[in-house]
């Protein structure tokens, strides 16, 4: 039992990797949403061009910060495929 138990689940380098890839798709899901959440305010409401929409902050700091999550989920996966 132990035996098929162990043999079922990856390496944990694999795993890692798998994480980071899942992160990924997950951030680009979000990135992905935002555009198009941005995008759709600007063709309903065209005072919304300069992100006057909703909440100003949030509206200018969200596509940033997840471009930097991004390039941080990156750097990670570079540093965690097998040489």
């Amino acid at each position: 039992y132990l035996t098929s138990f162990a043999n079922r689940h990856p390496e944990p380098p694999l795993f890692a990797l798998a994480v980071r890839l899942f992160e990924l798709q997950r951030t680009a899901v979000l990135m992905t949403m935002q555009k198009a959440k941005v995008r759709l305010a600007w063709k309903r409401h065209p005072i919304a061009r300069k992100n006057r929409l909703g909440n100003p902050l949030a509206n200018r700091l969200t596509l940033p910060l997840l471009e930097m999550e991004k390039r941080w989920l990156f750097r990670r996966l570079a540093r965690e495929l097998p040489r």
